[in-house]
């Protein structure tokens, strides 16, 4: 931090002179742009030292009303500034996304900015036509901005574009907005202490009636789906359930006007206070037994404390059982094909109920992991174990020896909760009817399309060739939800056609080619499918 030490001595000449009417004067002649210095309501004060590097996980991001600043707390508690002043005017509502972008919304002019990593600062949009006094934001579960106050909830995208999401009855003099990770439920809560859920679909209930909660400044979810709110009047911490109980987790000294709250990775409160004294605001922590200790405190950084928001350093995943049971053990599929069935048992051990993906692949004798066989489907499970009856395919074409079949829950295709696997073999020998597929069918799991035994896809495709790289043998699988005519060739990046697998009709079905490739030399190969309407392609690599 840099001072100018001949302001100083002027400063202090001036006070040992004229008192404190000379100093009030010197405060308003102070140069507030002067490094080190700003003029907020209750005062000049002092800007704690630049920010060091850049924003990382683990960090909380906090508003200013007063100074115009959004600053930085470390873990440890250090205090960083990292802007401050135009085009910040007025912070109040604040968010992190998953880049450790920090998005604020501006009281004075409605002007939502967005600042990067390092503190460059940028204009995303303005919902002045929406409301006259942004009280929150947060982020939605397709990664969209929504905005809250006034009487209306809006959608800001991240290419700035501005939507309504409700405007009006019920809502009223809202300040603040949590939005479930996974359901996408918006819980809004006003100044009134009333709490209203709204989901996906737009349905609006009144979850917590005025009385329990003052005054309702900032919310956030657990991870049980619990709503934390700060409550600004009633100087305290509240959970509310996802029915609507209200508990207080804690209340009185040193909370003076708890303002907004984050929940960090350990699930412990973080609560700004701004108290109608000077010099007072702070950052608290509290845990969910209800311990309260300091975590940021400054009698010099902070004027008007409102926001605070946490970059997450590592999401939790919903605790999630996956159970597979076969109906016979072991399991061996003859060298022309055939077919297992099982069970597929979920549990969501959560209170609440949560959306997942469910779906299952399998790993062939050389390890080679295929396209998904079962789903992805998107199921909501409510509490408890839920299941399934499902058939799995193996085709005839499939190489002899072990297979590992694994079933997963969580957010497809990367983001695995919980799996299961059981193991099957398939033999050199063995007669019996020609299965020429990998279809799965049985139960549908939420909304999906369940192919039929005989083959039929719902809808054309084209899968990843596998093994990918491969050398020389690869195998380029599709399917034809309908009798087609089907050109399967090969390309070099030249686009010079190196081979032509497939022309002529196709009956309905999924198909698999091998593609042989011990006349080519290693690169890159394309493959592109056309049927009917439908066109395709794919890309592969032969390492030899």
């Amino acid at each position: 931090m840099k001072f100018d030490l001949g302001f100083i001595l002027k400063i202090a000449v001036v006070v040992s002179l004229t008192g404190m009417m000379a100093w009030a004067q010197s405060a308003s002649d102070m140069d507030t742009e002067a490094e080190g210095y700003f003029s907020g309501s209750n005062g000049p004060g002092i800007n704690p030292p630049p920010m060091t590097d850049e924003f990382l996980p683990g960090d909380f991001a906090v508003t200013d009303v007063g100074t115009d600043g959004v600053y930085r707390i470390t873990p440890d508690g250090t205090v960083e500034l990292i802007t401050q002043g135009a085009p910040i005017d007025g912070p109040t509502g604040i968010v992190v996304d998953g880049d450790g972008n920090i998005i604020v919304g501006n009281e004075t002019n409605e002007n939502i900015h967005v600042i990067d990593p390092l503190g460059t600062v940028t204009f995303l949009a303005n919902v002045t036509a929406h409301m006259s006094n942004i009280g929150d934001i947060d982020l939605d579960v397709n990664g969209d901005y929504i905005v809250v106050g006034t009487s209306a909830a809006v959608r800001v995208t991240p290419a700035g574009q501005v939507t309504v999401v409700h405007s009006g009855s019920p809502f009223t003099s809202l300040q603040a907005i949590a939005i479930h990770p996974t359901t996408g439920d918006m819980y809004l809560g006003n100044s009134n202490g009333v709490i209203w859920v709204m989901d996906p679909s737009g349905t609006i209930t009144e979850l917590v009636a005025a009385g329990p909660i003052d005054y309702i400044e900032g919310m956030e979810i657990d991870a049980d789906g619990n709503i934390i709110v700060a409550d600004e009047n009633g100087d305290a911490v509240h959970l509310v359930t996802p029915t609507g109980t209200v508990t207080t987790v804690y209340s009185g000294t040193p909370l003076q006007a708890p303002e907004d709250i984050c929940i960090d990775a350990n699930g412990d409160y973080f609560v700004t206070d701004d108290p109608s004294a000077a010099g007072q605001d702070a950052i608290y922590k509290i845990t969910p037994a209800g311990v309260c200790t300091p975590f940021a405190a400054s009698t010099l950084y902070f004027d008007i404390l409102d926001g605070i928001a946490y970059y997450e350093t590592e999401i939790t995943p919903p605790s999630f059982e996956v159970t597979l049971v076969p109906f016979t053990i072991p399991i061996q599929i003859p060298a022309s094909g055939g077919s297992f069935e099982f069970y597929a048992f979920v549990t969501n051990n959560q209170t609440v109920a949560q959306e997942a993906d469910l779906w299952t692949w399998m790993i062939d004798p050389s390890g080679v992991v295929s396209d998904p066989l079962m789903g992805p489907g998107t199921a909501n499970l409510q509490p408890g174990t839920t299941g399934w009856y499902r058939a799995q395919n193996i085709s005839g074409t499939g190489a002899p020896g072990m297979y590992s079949y694994v079933a997963m829950a969580g957010d497809a295709p990367d983001d695995v909760w919980a799996s299961d696997t059981l193991v099957f073999e398939k033999l050199v020998t063995g007669d019996g009817p020609w299965v020429g597929n990998w279809n799965n069918w049985g139960d549908p799991i939420g909304d999906e399309v369940v192919n039929s035994p005989d083959g039929v896809p719902a809808e054309f495709s084209l899968h990843n060739a596998h093994p990918n790289p491969f050398n020389p043998t690869t195998a380029i699988s599709y399917q034809l939800s309908a009798i087609s005519f089907v050109n399967l060739s090969v390309y070099d990046l030249s686009g010079r056609k190196v081979t032509e697998l497939v022309d002529g009709w196709q009956e309905a079905g999924s198909h698999e080619v091998i593609f042989n490739a011990s006349n080519l030399a290693s690169g890159i190969y394309l493959y592109r499918l056309n049927a009917g309407s439908f066109n395709a392609s794919g890309k592969m690599i032969l390492m030899k």
